[in-house]
């Protein structure tokens, strides 16, 4: 789904509500974020998100950090749940307060991580795998974590899920001492590094492509 050119509540094609900790920004975007921002995705009924058949693989957060290094996936990412309020019991107050408490019975069922850019104008796409298959309607919910910088956040512009098999092939690169690993997905090469690295593309002929900052 996409914030972008939707009003305010409403996204492309779901619906959300910012629990505590964010706002949104006319720029199409959840801004003034933090660590323990909590957003709740479901229908335009109410009903929650489809996720079909469980044929859903992974999750994907466009979005912006204005640090240069965010943090390692442990410590900087957003966990998305579902069903963390069947009952529609709590209350904004209780996102904030107590947070740890609605959490402690429930596992996320993806885990992405939060990626410093640099800026607030540079964008990037991280996924995370859906680690159990979900079929059927559910609320979703995206949980901020950032202990790794106290003033850290993140715009978040857009959130995917899709199909594609994550990194279900070996890695073909892991290099242990720099904690980088490259896998190969259909269609796409992904670079996990805990470091700020520089990829280097080279076609098959060896001709040098692009560099590619991964922080």
């Amino acid at each position: 789904m996409t914030f972008e050119n939707c009003p305010e509540g409403m996204g492309n094609p779901w619906c959300y509500t910012v629990w505590c900790k964010g706002v949104y920004e006319s720029a199409g975007n959840i801004g003034y974020t933090k660590n323990g921002t909590v957003i709740e995705f479901y229908d335009e009924n109410g009903n929650g998100v489809d996720f079909g058949d469980g044929s859903y693989k992974r999750i994907i957060v466009n979005h912006a950090c204005d640090k240069t290094y965010a943090g390692p996936i442990e410590k900087s990412n957003f966990s998305f749940y579902i069903d963390l309020d069947p009952d529609f019991l709590y209350t904004p107050e209780d996102f904030d307060q107590n947070l740890s408490d609605i959490l402690a019975d429930h596992e996320p069922i993806c885990v992405v991580r939060l990626q410093g850019t640099g800026n607030w104008a540079t964008r990037k796409k991280t996924a995370g795998t859906i680690v159990k298959p979900v079929s059927g309607l559910h609320n979703l919910f995206m949980v901020y974590n950032n202990t790794y910088a106290d003033n850290a956040g993140a715009n978040v512009f857009d959130i995917y899920m899709d199909t594609v098999e994550p990194a279900g092939v070996e890695s073909i690169v892991n290099d242990k001492a720099n904690n980088v690993n490259v896998y190969t997905a259909e269609g796409e090469v992904i670079v996990n590094a805990e470091i700020p690295t520089t990829v280097d593309v080279f076609s098959l002929n060896g001709q040098h492509m692009t560099s590619v900052a991964v922080n």
